[in-house]
């Protein structure tokens, strides 16, 4: 805890004069069913790609996102913005839940296997940028469907909030 503290005073002191709002480069400490980083690299149109990496007690998935952008609530705030995207994973899971939606009274199975499943990812999130100091909080959703896995498919749904620390390439002042 000592050095994650420490790491943010250094980032603070380095950034002094950056505005959220003119980010380029974004690093995320996320947390879900487990931890995670991310790395987010966005163009003057709000538009770039997200690099993560989640590992849990049961699941490590690594994932490439394409992020779109745009003020959430325009009229309202300058500070909220709307995350959306595509993409694709690989994660390796250790265990999987069965659910027969014809028993529903029957409840989850928890089946220990491990195995490695590729997928197509969905993106959603809101995105609060501050304006004087150069941290975002973040949180989203995402939505995947597994290939090769035992049961030939499975769907996730992946809740994620985190913390990102903004910079600016210093080629685009």
């Amino acid at each position: 805890m000592i050095r994650l503290s420490a790491f943010i005073l250094i980032m603070l002191i380095g950034a002094t004069g950056i505005r959220a709002q003119d980010y380029n480069h974004a690093f995320k400490v996320q947390t879900s069913f487990g931890c995670g980083l991310s790395y987010k690299m966005i163009d003057s149109n709000e538009k770039g790609f997200e690099v993560s990496f989640i590992r849990s007690e049961r699941m490590t998935q690594a994932s490439v996102i394409r992020i779109h952008q745009e003020p959430a609530f325009p009229r309202v705030s300058d500070k909220m913005f709307l995350l959306y995207g595509y993409g694709t994973h690989i994660a390796h899971r250790s265990s999987y839940f069965l659910w027969n939606p014809f028993t529903p009274g029957d409840g989850y199975k928890e089946i220990s296997h491990d195995f490695f499943a590729p997928g197509f990812d969905g993106y959603v999130g809101l995105e609060y940028r501050f304006l004087k100091i150069p941290f975002n909080i973040v949180v989203d959703l995402n939505c995947n469907f597994e290939f090769f896995r035992p049961g030939y498919f499975g769907i996730n749904f992946i809740p994620t909030a985190g913390l990102a620390y903004v910079f600016k390439d210093k080629r685009n002042h």
